[in-house]
Formats: C-alpha cells, structure tokens, sequence
C-alpha cells in the first residue's frame, strides 16, 4: 500500500497558519491540519500581525488570515 503526501511543499508555522503548496498553488492550513485559505496563489509569504503578502498573476498582494484581500495585487 502507498500512502501519497497530502502537500507538494509546506513553509514554517508563522501566526498560527503554515503555507502549503499543492499542484503549485499555495494555500495555508492551521495547526489541526485544516484548509484555511485555500491553494490559489503563485507564492506566499509567512504570516506577521495577521497579514502574508501573496503572489497573483505576478503582482504583490496582501491578505488577512481568513485569505480576503487587505491590499489588491498589483506592480
């Protein structure tokens, strides 16, 4: 029996939330393993005060923990 990995590529644990990639998407999961924010981003940074910067279509954004938008990607 095979057991495949549930992620491609995980980050560290930062404000409660770790970045996880899958199919080359990064989304972030909580410390009990659940899909909080899910994979849709190029990349992501670590969470700092309740705020990542994540990467859209190239451009820099940044969103709360519950993944809405506090400042639209752009250049």
């Amino acid at each position: 029996m095979k057991i495949l990995p549930k992620f491609d590529g995980t980050g560290v644990f930062s404000d409660g939330l770790i970045s996880v990639t899958v199919n080359d998407k990064v989304g972030f999961i909580d410390k009990s393993g659940i899909m909080v924010i899910s994979p849709q981003f190029e990349n992501a940074l670590d969470f700092k005060c309740g705020v990542a910067g994540v990467i859209v279509d190239s451009k820099l954004g940044y969103i709360d923990k519950s993944g809405t938008y506090i400042w639209m990607p752009q250049n």
